[in-house]
């Protein structure tokens, strides 16, 4: 009988070692799931493209009117700060001038910038003219070192101007 005890007793302690083996082995699936899913929706460098549908169903029209702001002729040089101030903030210089090399002069160029790694983090900058007639200036909080782009818009009486640019910036602020 003690011999018949002994096997219920080692019987029970197994149960219990490859019960709680198995109860660890889905409690461990479930918290990788529920990390996979934070880290899915915590991404900063995942972004959505506001309208996406609309601007997919308006793709004719968008290139059309591209083919008009690149008819116009006008070209972009885009000049950003290497050095940050002490809120990280970067002085953006654009220099806009037509197919002749002359000045384009506009009330204002409206720029959308973002860091390539952080596409879902935009910000809006105006930028108003400088020094000279074709220089164009604004403030951009710019923090992280990298490829930046600069989508820039600028409207002159019926003619509307857009183009892209991407700068690198070495530094970190």
């Amino acid at each position: 009988m003690a011999i018949a005890g002994a096997d219920r007793s080692v019987e029970r302690r197994s149960a219990w070692i490859w019960g709680g083996i198995v109860v660890a082995f889905l409690t461990l699936q479930v918290l990788l799931g529920g990390l996979a899913a934070f880290l899915a929706t915590n991404d900063r460098s995942w972004a959505v493209v506001p309208d996406y549908h609309q601007g997919a169903m308006a793709w004719d029209s968008q290139r059309a009117t591209q083919a008009a702001s690149d008819k116009l002729g006008w070209k972009a040089t885009l000049s950003i700060d290497p050095v940050a101030d002490m809120l990280g903030r970067r002085n953006i210089r654009v220099t806009l001038t037509d197919s002749a090399g002359l000045p384009v002069e506009v009330h204002q160029i409206n720029a959308l910038v973002f860091h390539h790694a952080r596409a879902s983090q935009t910000h809006a900058v105006t930028l108003v003219q400088g020094a000279t007639p074709e220089s164009y200036e604004g403030i951009a909080p710019l923090r992280h070192h990298g490829i930046w782009e600069v989508r820039l818009s600028a409207d002159r009486g019926a003619n509307h101007w857009q183009t892209a640019l991407q700068q690198e910036l070495m530094e970190r602020p």
